[in-house]
């Protein structure tokens, strides 16, 4: 389970106001409301992109950067954002399966790989990322995302998944948004 959070910029104590079951596969497909606040300085909307893809597959071997860019996990962002302070994978009982700290944001060999201990990773997992803004505001995003296995589109789809709502981090646009001419993971299903 896990909760959408209210944070008011420089409130101390953040507050729960709702709590959402993540269900897999069906909510992979389903936008579900990113959760952005200022750490420090001001939240300016304006100011930065970063796209949050809503699947990706740790298997997808392919022979170009459009295929290997779908198989980790990773900050897509547009020129606004220089550097990631923090970047953390959670699985569905808050335990963090990945974290990196102090790197530029778009690079592919950066991310979550999509391993847990050796182990092709499979499910929900909700995603942290800690930035900084040309401004020097400390911003936090925080959503969901979806570890795949290739070859499951029949069982994932059965289970509720719709492919014309996932959103594959080969779908970033280089400007930090989704772009919905690009092709997904042909590879993977």
């Amino acid at each position: 389970m896990a909760c959408i959070i209210c944070y008011s910029c420089g409130e101390d104590n953040p507050q729960v106001v709702e709590k959402i079951n993540f269900n897999f596969p069906s909510d992979c497909s389903t936008n579900m409301q990113d959760t952005v606040f200022a750490i420090e300085g001001i939240l300016d909307l304006s100011e930065f992109s970063i796209y949050s893809p809503t699947v990706f597959s740790p298997e997808v071997h392919g022979a170009s950067e459009f295929l290997d860019s779908n198989q980790s996990h990773f900050p897509q962002t547009n020129d606004q954002i220089v550097e990631i302070r923090l970047f953390q994978v959670l699985d569905q009982d808050e335990n963090i399966v990945f974290e990196r700290k102090d790197f530029e944001p778009n690079n592919s060999d950066l991310g979550w790989d999509g391993m847990i201990n050796g182990e092709l990773a499979e499910g929900g997992f909700k995603s942290i990322i800690q930035f900084r803004t040309q401004s020097q505001s400390l911003i936090q995003v925080e959503y969901f995302i979806c570890a795949l296995k290739c070859r499951m589109v029949g069982p994932y789809m059965d289970a509720g998944l719709d492919l014309d709502f996932i959103r594959w981090p080969s779908q970033h646009d280089g400007s930090g948004a989704y772009e919905d001419t690009f092709a997904p993971n042909g590879s993977c299903f």
